[in-house]
């Protein structure tokens, strides 16, 4: 099919390492919600229900990237505290930071599993719990238990989602099945590049002090 890039030409464990990588940069910085690593590890399960991709080394990246990410979000929130949540990008989002801070004081391991749901929190909670104070113990506990529990649930989904596909559109080469899916991502990416493309410019409006003609 014209215009569909033949996933079939592409290294499998590529395409798993380009997924690890948009959760690892997603759940590592504060401003990773930017990057869509949740629909990454959703594809790539579909990718692997598809026969495209190996299931067992879609999961062990998918759910090691948001172990490893997080682990790293945390030690920048004991590094530099509360400065993190200074960009400008996350001035939107600040109630949900605050009431995420708030819970993450009262029920560490509750927000840290929650947390993993949302792209926003899954961004910023790691470090919030770093500059909190929560022990490394506990977060490594919970950080664990929840990338679990996430990670095995975007590729189960994506897997059974893959394998649905699979046997509805069965008489479309695979290729044309895995191009599609490839084709949703890399229209992800582009809405994620606009998306912080308008970030970046109302950036400075939203920051800008009160009594000045800037709009929320």
């Amino acid at each position: 099919m014209p215009g569909l890039p033949d996933v079939n030409s592409l290294d499998p464990y590529l395409v798993v390492g380009i997924a690890v990588a948009l959760v690892l940069v997603q759940t590592a910085l504060v401003i990773g919600f930017l990057v869509p690593g949740g629909k990454a590890a959703v594809l790539t399960g579909v990718l692997a229900g598809l026969g495209h991709v190996p299931v067992l080394a879609a999961l062990a990246g998918i759910v090691g990237a948001a172990i490893l990410g997080a682990a790293v979000g945390y030690l920048l929130g004991r590094r530099y505290g509360d400065r993190i949540f200074e960009h400008r990008w996350l001035t939107g989002q600040r109630p949900r930071i605050d009431a995420a801070r708030d819970l993450l004081r009262q029920r560490a391991g509750f927000a840290l599993m929650a947390g993993r749901s949302v792209a926003v929190l899954r961004a910023t909670s790691p470090a919030l719990a770093g500059a909190s104070g929560v022990p490394a113990r506990q977060f490594l506990l919970w950080n664990v238990a929840g990338a679990l529990v996430w990670g095995s649930a975007m590729v189960g989904l994506g897997y059974l989602g893959g394998s649905s596909l699979a046997g509805v559109v069965g008489d479309l080469p695979p290729a044309v099945l895995a191009g599609l899916v490839v084709a949703l991502l890399l229209g992800s990416l582009l809405a994620v590049r606009r998306r912080a493309g308008r970030r970046g410019a109302s950036g400075p409006d939203r920051a800008a002090p009160a009594g000045t003609s800037a709009t929320s």
